[in-house]
């Protein structure tokens, strides 16, 4: 999320940005740390969800592993 849009700012800055520049994947993977996993591919990505929900019970009655 953004406060502001790459239009916005080359009115006011004169300089040209990208939207991914401005607050993409990589700068909150690699920067502000909000983005705690990112996969290289499809496959990567599967096998991140897959741990993920490795942590998770199999139903509210059941205490996680």
């Amino acid at each position: 999320m953004a406060v502001s849009g790459p239009r916005v700012l080359e009115v006011a800055l004169s300089e040209k940005i990208t939207p991914e520049e401005l607050g993409g994947w990589k700068l909150h993977a690699e920067v502000t740390g909000l983005v705690d996993a990112f996969a290289e591919d499809d496959d990567h990505c599967l096998k991140i969800i897959r741990e993920y929900l490795s942590y998770m019970p199999s139903h509210g009655h059941e205490e996680p592993p």
